[in-house]
């Protein structure tokens, strides 16, 4: 079996294989994925409003649209720390 080598079920490494795909296939979104959803938008904001719009995001508008929870057009700080299941962090001066 070709997992048979990493536990009883392989789980982990199915996992930590499919970190490192997404990594790669999405690095714009790897910040969101560590907990980091202001530094994603910091990222992606060209125009320095403080949140990303469709001509700033560098992804598909399939992928946008299912980051933009609230469906407003843009994504916030918010937007991606709800669609990894995080809380986003209060956020200091």
């Amino acid at each position: 079996m070709l997992f048979s080598k990493c536990g009883k079920s392989g789980t982990g490494t199915i996992v930590a294989t499919l970190v490192v795909v997404l990594s790669i296939l999405h690095p714009s979104l790897t910040t969101a994925e560590k907990g980091k959803p202001y530094a994603t938008v910091s990222k992606l904001d060209s125009n320095g409003d403080g949140k990303v719009d469709l001509e700033e995001w560098p992804k598909s508008e399939i992928i946008f649209n299912k980051i933009d929870k609230d469906g407003d057009g843009f994504l916030s700080p918010l937007d991606f720390a709800t669609h990894r299941g995080i809380l986003l962090p209060f956020r200091t001066a």
